[in-house]
């Protein structure tokens, strides 16, 4: 199980000082999801609620984009919690 719950790696970067950017994307990189989707041989199922209050939908794409082509996407009228309203 992977989650995209947490900010994309690119945008916690861009917030770090310019003298420290390196070492951040060096620590933080191994938690990137969208590193690690692609990597399992099992088949991939990516919930997606469209109207996540906590993951930004771009970062929510980017999982899906870094996925394999095999992966099944499913979007829901949802939050976070994929409860749909």
């Amino acid at each position: 199980m992977i989650s995209g719950g947490a900010p994309s790696l690119k945008k916690v970067i861009e917030g770090v000082p310019a003298s420290s950017k390196a070492t951040v994307s060096a620590m933080l990189g191994a938690t990137d999801p969208a590193r690690y989707v692609g990597r399992d041989k099992a088949p991939l199922l990516i919930q997606i609620g469209k109207k996540d209050e906590f993951v930004p939908q771009p970062d929510l794409q980017a999982l899906v984009d870094a996925a394999p082509k095999s992966a099944a996407v499913k979007r829901y009228q949802a939050g976070h919690a994929l409860i749909q309203t």
